[in-house]
């Protein structure tokens, strides 16, 4: 608990400890300023958030590769099956590719 005190002290973060019954909440107070400006779309409505859905999940296989599909959509917390669209729109763009077998494989960037 210290480290993370300690961390968010030395960012600027505001950090607040309170009790409850079972033990003790930690509350992270955020400037909203920053927030807002750390928000990847302006006005990209649905296409702003698949746009930014592909681009994490083409960072989340950088990172961690050779991971299967279902790996990928926990990672980045999406369905398997919206993870399966991302896929498939980076691999029609020639971004990311499969090795080795269907039981065994994963996705690498090319």
């Amino acid at each position: 608990m210290k480290r993370i005190y300690d961390e968010c002290r030395s960012n600027g973060v505001k950090i607040k400890f309170e009790p409850i019954k079972s033990g003790f909440l930690v509350i992270f107070h955020r400037d909203l300023a920053i927030a807002k400006a750390e928000t990847p779309r302006e006005d990209g409505g649905i296409n702003g958030g698949i746009n930014g859905g592909i681009n994490s999940l083409l960072a989340y296989v950088e990172n961690n590769p050779g991971k299967k599909t279902a790996d990928i959509g926990k990672g980045i917390n999406v369905s398997t099956r919206t993870a399966e669209r991302y896929i498939k729109k980076l691999r029609d763009d020639g971004k990311i590719e499969f090795r080795g077998s269907k039981k065994t494989g994963g996705y690498y960037k090319k």
